[in-house]
């Protein structure tokens, strides 16, 4: 285990919230893994599992978390990954396709504003 992970471990652990701790050491491994990769290319497939992952990951930590900031950045980093033809400039693209990226990204927004003002004071 890094130097990292034990650290996040312990500060997870003290405020009860062991499973953040495994999400967040899985996608730490998963990650290494996918930067060992560089010089191949991200097929759709494989995006699309990123994507979908990284929208759970924040839709858990909106629900169950309340951790409303949080959600924005995993949300937001899913939008990265292109879950549709990343090939595909934006203005070949199927109008239902640009709706769903477009909602995506309004939902992020929406989050992070969501949660910057709760936590106004």
């Amino acid at each position: 285990m890094t130097m990292t992970l034990q650290i996040e471990y312990l500060a997870l652990v003290k405020k009860n919230k062991l499973a953040q701790w495994a999400i967040v050491s899985f996608l730490n491994i998963f990650f290494n893994f996918v930067l060992k990769q560089k010089n191949q290319k991200m097929n759709a497939p494989f995006s699309k599992y990123l994507y979908i992952g990284f929208l759970l990951l924040g839709l858990y930590q909106a629900i169950f978390s309340k951790d409303y900031v949080q959600a924005a950045a995993s949300m937001g980093i899913g939008l990265a990954f292109d879950p549709f033809n990343p090939e595909q400039k934006w203005n070949d693209r199927p109008t239902w396709q640009k709706a769903v990226l477009i909602i995506h990204l309004a939902l992020v927004a929406a989050m992070f504003g969501f949660g910057i003002g709760l936590n106004d004071k």
